[in-house]
């Protein structure tokens, strides 16, 4: 079970994980809570509870305003033999071009679906994607991924039928309007889904393949992230925008800074939920979008131990 932490009050270890507000006390189930995301910059917390958490094997993840985030990982041990076989293929170009390759021809599928399913056709998106095979080297491929997402996000407006947003381009720091903060926001919170994900299949989240692997974070977890945030969160964010569920009232202006309200962070999580256990039929069997992630971090683990000898990611056959 995830447990959301939302207004402001403290984290505390009382003969129990507890939860304190001015409004009431919550005392979170241990045995059950997997792991607890808090989205509240005026949370606090201390080292006790932070080292009983992990005691309990319960992951911890921070948000700030900005959307980035924190981990304390309760259990951060890959195997060894897995972390190995990681290595060698992050350090042969020739795999882990292959690797990378494959994340992104399951994206751009998934990103094609998607407007498909909005009537919406895209001869320059679909010719560089086919180019996809002509590529030899990991910037190339990073270039060519750059162009595809900006043609994909240049519809996004034909897509939001609700006059009181407009996108214009994907930003960051700061975030340039409300759907930008959305982005954002899903992104960070399928990026944690990933990492479980990863660390439950025992492989090690430091050693990525399409972004660089570096000594300060997790970064597979980007890498599986990029095959469902069409899938996952951007149709959350149709969802919630065009059915009215979020609307402007839901976004404050601070600081010549965007940011998203409690309660509203609190509807996209519930749609966010909605679509991880949503579930589709491949090959007779009935499987959620939350167990297809899992599926495809042990692919990649078969493939990384030379269990199987190609890659077959997630691609959605709407």
């Amino acid at each position: 079970m995830d447990i959301y932490l939302y207004e402001a009050g403290e984290l505390i270890y009382d003969e129990g994980i507890k939860y304190i507000t001015d409004k009431d006390t919550l005392v979170i189930p241990s045995l059950t809570t997997s792991n607890i995301f808090i989205l509240s910059k005026n949370i606090k917390l201390d080292s006790n509870v932070i080292l009983k958490l992990s005691s309990l094997k319960i992951n911890l993840f921070v948000f700030d305003p900005k959307n980035n985030n924190y981990s304390f990982l309760s259990n951060n041990y890959s195997n060894g033999l897995n972390t190995i076989n990681e290595s060698k293929c992050y350090l042969d170009n020739n795999i882990r071009l292959y690797i990378s390759k494959q994340i992104l021809l399951s994206t751009f599928n998934n990103m094609l679906n998607i407007l498909s399913y909005y009537k919406i056709e895209d001869d320059l998106m679909n010719k560089l994607v086919n180019d996809i095979d002509s590529i030899n080297d990991i910037n190339s491929l990073l270039i060519l991924e750059a162009r595809i997402r900006k043609r994909y996000y240049s519809h996004f407006n034909e897509i939001i039928n609700n006059n009181d947003f407009k996108f214009n381009k994907r930003t960051f720091h700061p975030a340039k309007d409300e759907i930008n903060i959305l982005l954002s926001f899903g992104n960070s919170l399928l990026y944690k889904d990933c990492l479980i994900n990863i660390l439950n299949v025992n492989l090690n989240p430091r050693i990525s393949y399409l972004h660089s692997s570096n000594d300060r974070v997790t970064s597979l977890e980007y890498d599986i992230s990029e095959i469902y945030k069409p899938i996952i969160v951007d149709r959350c964010i149709f969802t919630c925008i065009n059915k009215k569920i979020i609307t402007k009232d839901d976004f404050v202006i601070k600081d010549n800074t965007i940011y998203l309200k409690h309660d509203a962070k609190n509807k996209f999580i519930e749609q966010y939920h909605k679509k991880l256990q949503s579930s589709l039929v491949i090959n007779n069997k009935r499987i959620t979008y939350k167990e297809l992630i899992k599926r495809d971090c042990i692919e990649l683990k078969k493939y990384v131990c030379n269990k199987i000898e190609e890659l077959d990611f997630y691609q959605t056959r709407w």
